[in-house]
């Protein structure tokens, strides 16, 4: 069967359907060398030089990108089935025209959803705990009296990206709002839904801010799992009433603050996510079938954690130009002769075993090294 994988970031999607053994094509935001050795064919937005800045401030010429690709793989290849990262209009549409059936939620809730205000206030209807959020700076200033800080966050996107501390001189936009800060542990959860039942998956400790990584302020930058703590019976049962809310089917999730006695859904998101990988390796089974199975309405069979897994990605520390090929020692490796602006992400480094914090030190090692080739060759 072949399989159409199109998105920003979907080198885990098309590494498991390639290894669950179907025919993958793929439309990539980024050119990661893992994207051609598993994909039949490839293209991609970005050539020599990986900066995400075009997905805020072009994002009209990324989506003519996508959407031309799409229709051009849609009448040279025999397509059987798309497979979104996230489902948007214009590929229902065009799918819909070449008559070639996609696996996704739909795309109008999928858009609701992308408002992390809109979903907040669906938490707050459904009594799910979320941190103080305001939306004018003279909303907060008995808080700040207080000594209590705040975060500046954009109501659209993800991955930690633009979210900062306030501070006096902020100036409000509408695309960003002001929430409580609750400096806690962070976690996420990942669950199976078929329609009908929801099943919890993964629980993973999340890495963010990391400045070992170059992960500035709250940037994502890892996952350690399975993670055990103490709330994650009460964030299932709060995720489980936003799917059922929205009626969404797949592999999806979210993040959560867990303070005072209590957790707080952070963020909510219907996705594959970035801690999809450390599940595969922790349960040893590609899990794209399984993915795709969710949306017919097909139980998931028990299966068993057999091992721990961390994850890290490593963002530029300061600019540089990629020299030597990391394949086989990381995963999402960008071409040699590619540049790297700074802050934008390099290449994930995964390590799996009996205790992810003995795998996640061993991975701290790791980056050094590559650290300190990068610095060498640049």
């Amino acid at each position: 069967m072949n399989i159409l994988i199109i998105g920003n970031y979907i080198r885990q999607l098309v590494e498991s359907a390639y290894k669950s053994g179907f025919n993958v094509f793929s439309i990539s935001y980024f050119n990661d060398l893992d994207l051609h050795r598993y994909s039949v064919r490839c293209i991609s937005y970005l050539k020599n030089v990986i900066d995400t800045k075009p997905l805020i401030y072009e994002r009209d010429s990324v989506k003519k990108f996508f959407e031309n690709s799409l229709k051009d793989f849609l009448e040279k290849y025999d397509i059987n089935i798309v497979v979104p990262k996230i489902n948007e209009e214009y590929i229902e549409g065009i799918c819909n025209k070449y008559g070639v059936k996609v696996i996704g939620n739909d795309y109008k809730i999928l858009r609701k959803i992308s408002d992390k205000l809109y979903v907040y206030k669906i938490c707050n209807d459904l009594n799910i705990n979320v941190p103080e959020y305001f939306l004018r700076e003279n909303d907060i200033e008995e808080y700040l009296k207080r000594g209590i800080k705040f975060l500046v966050k954009p109501r659209y996107g993800s991955g930690g990206y633009f979210i900062r501390f306030y501070n006096q001189y902020d100036k409000l936009s509408k695309d960003f709002f002001l929430q409580r800060y609750i400096d806690g542990n962070s976690f996420n959860i990942t669950v199976y839904s078929n329609g009908s039942e929801i099943k919890l998956l993964y629980v993973s400790k999340q890495l963010v801010g990391l400045k070992e990584f170059g992960a500035e302020y709250f940037k994502y930058c890892g996952s350690l799992g399975f993670y055990y703590t103490k709330h994650y019976k009460k964030a299932f049962y709060y995720l489980k009433k936003l799917i059922e809310y929205f009626n969404l089917k797949g592999i999806l999730g979210a993040d959560f603050v867990e303070k005072y006695g209590n957790v707080f859904l952070v963020d909510f998101n219907p996705r594959i996510q970035s801690s999809f990988e450390c599940i595969e390796i922790s349960y040893k089974k590609y899990l794209f079938k399984k993915y795709m199975d969710a949306f017919e309405g097909k139980s998931l069979e028990k299966i068993y954690i057999k091992r721990n897994c961390a994850k890290v990605i490593l963002y530029a520390k300061n600019s540089c130009r990629i020299s030597k090929d990391f394949s086989g020692i990381a995963k999402d490796v960008p071409n040699i002769g590619t540049r790297v602006l700074k802050e934008e992400p390099i290449l994930t480094l995964i390590k799996s075993g009996r205790n992810y914090t003995t795998c996640f030190n061993k991975l701290k090692k790791k980056a050094l090294k590559i650290y300190s080739f990068l610095n060498k060759s640049s």
